[in-house]
């Protein structure tokens, strides 16, 4: 079996990305929305992870990691900033 090179790691890092941001705008109506988004983020934190030790951090490695996961996982992050917010004080639903 080939080993994948990194550049195969890279497109699959983006096309997770992508289709984490399609299955966030268009398939909130799925039963199984958020455990789908769910996968998708392990998943695209996983390739990450792994472009950046096979890196060893380079700058740009995680420059461009991050901007995919910022990218890809803004539903997560928008999450986390609501549920941030609702927690002062007690205002959490």
């Amino acid at each position: 079996m080939k080993r994948l090179r990194p550049i195969h790691i890279w497109m699959v890092f983006g096309l997770v990305s992508i289709l984490t941001w399609i299955v966030y705008l268009n398939f909130s109506m799925l039963h199984s929305y958020r455990a789908i988004l769910a996968v998708l983020a392990i998943v695209n934190f996983l390739l990450g992870v792994w472009l950046l030790i096979n890196a060893h951090f380079a700058w740009r490695t995680v420059v461009l990691v991050g901007l995919g996961l910022v990218v890809g996982q803004w539903w997560l992050i928008l999450w986390s900033v609501v549920l941030s917010i609702w927690s002062i004080r007690g205002f959490a639903p």
